[in-house]
């Protein structure tokens, strides 16, 4: 158990809910054998030694130290280890809803943000581990909440205190603006970063196919590899290839290149700090190299705090309510990413990656009240049993929302006019109930022409109304602000609702 408490985020690397969880780029820290003996190999030979060859008197013909730890270690991933741990409840006193992780950190982070903390730990006590023969719960930690026939009121208090401390955390500190800002950017540099290493490794393993396509389409060069090699994956095997499209998933020559990049990344990511990191990628590339670049200026503005302005964000109970939803359509990077482009192209940016959209997992965070209560008559978990357990669940679940940042500064008119421009571009596609940074919601593009154009021309609200109802005639040529207002402004001269040529008021910077 201590050396589970000691060890238990060995696996850990840089930035790592970022890169693993958010944008699924390498195997999760919990779930990486291949990490792990990585690692581990790199231990001093007398201490690995001491522990690989440890067994429990009690079980001495179980798992080895070693093993129970990989167990521990890799909660999500038990192969590498030979069989069940002998201690499930070490899992639990180390790293469950209330643990020795959550004591340790709760204390740790609330002191280092400067938020006031007051936690007892008398309930600790009343821990015990139910017996290996139950049918649901073997050998997990249990906590009772009554004795001798009568409810601990006391206990479960101290239990929920825990957790609302943890909300109180998440809310103030974990979903801060400005930490979700830092994030947001990490997180796109990182996306970028991986892009290079993956056409890196499809130069030097598809030379023929990376010169025929070029650097510009990663998903048309993936087309181009899988066609030009083809062959799938055996139905039993891990899928790691990073593409929407269903198709191109199981190809063997797409996973063995995906192999390759995670290799390479795990070995960037194993051998820096998470500072180190940053500051190697704030001095990559050139200026020839648009990929290089973004990585570079990006990680050099998260070192210096020139972070993006949050410019919108969706948290309506309808949005929240659709959030399993709108993660699944929009939440991968390659949907994510085509949004951020086209938001970026509507404001006319320089660079997509100038937008980036915030679209979190919705189930990041929940275990928030999982741990087993014994009231007398039966054992459950906190939430079953536990009005305000329930309670603290559903809050962190109202917690989630979606955020849009931009390389702008909304007080200056100009880029006040592309942030709005980049809002309604992205309500548009997710139908998300977007708001603005000034709190007023969110217009789509129709409805910005159709304004402009009634603002310009003294438009009655009728006027307007019959305005926006009417279809325009396309006239090609690509999607831009300006294209938008001369069609919608032709629809309304063959309507009979404006007269005259496209004024020149509306060509160039429109206000909007």
């Amino acid at each position: 158990a201590r050396l589970g408490g000691l060890l238990h985020d060995f696996c850990h690397v840089p930035l790592g809910h970022t890169i693993e969880d958010d944008l699924k780029v390498l195997t999760p820290h919990d779930a990486n054998a291949d990490r792990f003996d990585r690692l581990w190999a790199q231990l001093d030979e007398p201490l690995r030694l001491t522990v690989e060859n440890a067994r429990s008197v009690a079980h001495p013909a179980g798992l080895t130290l070693k093993q129970e730890l990989q167990t521990l270690i890799l909660s999500k991933e038990n192969a590498g280890s030979d069989g069940a741990s002998s201690y499930p409840f070490v899992a639990d006193i180390v790293g469950n809803t209330i643990s020795a992780d959550l004591i340790d950190y709760l204390q740790r982070d609330h002191l280092f943000s400067g938020l006031p903390i007051a936690l007892g730990d008398r309930f600790v006590d009343d821990f015990y581990v139910m017996a290996s023969h139950h049918k649901h719960f073997a050998k997990k930690m249990v906590v009772r909440i009554s004795r001798d026939g009568h409810p601990r009121s006391d206990v479960v208090t101290e239990l929920v205190k825990y957790l609302r401390f943890r909300y109180e955390l998440t809310e103030r500190v974990l979903m801060h603006h400005t930490k979700i800002a830092a994030d947001a950017m990490v997180g796109k540099l990182l996306e970028i970063w991986s892009d290079i290493v993956w056409l890196e490794a499809a130069a030097d393993s598809f030379p023929t196919e990376t010169a025929a396509i070029g650097h510009q389409n990663l998903e048309a060069l993936k087309r181009r590899i899988a066609e030009s090699h083809p062959g799938n994956l055996p139905d039993d095997h891990p899928v790691l290839t990073t593409t929407d499209v269903p198709e191109l998933k199981r190809s063997a020559a797409l996973s063995q290149l995906e192999e390759e990049v995670r290799g390479r990344l795990e070995s960037e990511f194993t051998s820096r700090s998470d500072d180190g990191l940053m500051e190697h990628l704030a001095r990559l590339g050139d200026d020839a190299d648009s990929r290089a670049g973004a990585v570079r200026d990006l990680a050099q503005a998260v070192l210096n705090r020139r972070l993006f302005k949050m410019i919108g964000h969706a948290e309506s109970p309808a949005d929240v309510a659709l959030a399993d939803e709108k993660y699944t359509k929009f939440g991968s990077p390659t949907a994510r990413r085509e949004l951020e482009r086209e938001a970026s192209q509507w404001a006319e940016l320089r660079h997509g990656w100038q937008v980036v959209l915030w679209l979190p997992n919705p189930e990041m965070r929940l275990k928030v009240a999982g741990v087993l209560v014994d009231n007398g008559s039966g054992v459950a978990r906190l939430d079953k049993v536990s009005g305000e357990g329930r309670q603290i669940v559903e809050q962190h679940k109202r917690l989630w929302s979606v955020s849009v940042f931009a390389d702008l500064d909304v007080d200056k008119p100009a880029d006040a006019r592309k942030a709005q421009l980049i809002l309604a571009s992205l309500r548009d596609a997710t139908d998300l109930q977007l708001v603005d940074w000034n709190g007023e919601e969110v217009r789509s593009l129709e409805r910005i022409a159709v304004d402009v154009i009634a603002e310009a021309k003294g438009l009655s609200r009728a006027q307007r109304d019959s305005l926006l109802k009417l279809t325009p005639a396309a006239l090609g040529g690509g999607r831009s602000f300006q294209s938008l207002l001369r069609e919608r402004w032709q629809a309304g001269v063959a309507n009979q609702l404006l007269s005259g040529e496209f004024p020149p008021e509306l060509q160039g910077d429109s206000p909007l």
